[in-house]
């Protein structure tokens, strides 16, 4: 394999995208355009591997992935109106307080659409539970944060699961 000529696993393992989010990339969003072989498999070249960075560098500041190829393709200045994390932490405490389970959903599922699961943990699940937990009344709430990501990480988890009939499986 030439250096400029990687398959999706190794595009993977170097730059930490799962597959299924570099398929999503380009299906959804049209972010990337990686050549195919004769049997339809994907081989990504350097090119590729410089843009999946700079995609990676966007998200990490906070720009949601609807955006990101206008930004990459010179289409536009990127939309950052104050801290994206905030706000979006400022909704899920709004859901959480109400004790609103469908709009936590709905938010949580906008969240994953737009940026990768452990962007959303560590920017809006993580701040959200320290600031719950500092909180008196936070409690009950911090609670139904916790149950609600268990419950939405576990079934991932699972889904991601070689064997699902492993055991192993179900100690998350």
């Amino acid at each position: 394999m030439a250096s400029n000529d990687y398959s999706i696993q190794a595009i993977s393992e170097r730059t930490g995208v799962l597959p299924v989010t570099l398929r999503a990339w380009e299906r959804r969003y049209g972010l990337i355009r990686p050549a195919r072989t004769a049997r339809g498999h994907r081989r990504y070249s350097d090119e590729d591997l410089d843009r999946i960075r700079r995609v990676l560098g966007w998200l990490e500041r906070g720009l949601p992935i609807s955006q990101v190829r206008a930004v990459l393709d010179g289409e536009g200045g990127p939309v950052l109106a104050g801290d994206p994390w905030r706000s979006a932490v400022e909704e899920a405490l709004a859901a959480l307080e109400a004790r609103n389970l469908p709009r936590l959903e709905q938010w949580f599922q906008r969240q994953v659409a737009d940026y990768a699961l452990d962007k959303v943990l560590t920017h809006c699940c993580d701040p959200l539970r320290e600031h719950l937990r500092a909180r008196p009344d936070g409690t009950a709430a911090r609670s139904l944060l916790d149950s609600f990501l268990r419950q939405k990480l576990g079934g991932r988890a699972l889904a991601l699961a070689p064997g699902r009939a492993d055991p192993a499986w179900l100690v998350l």
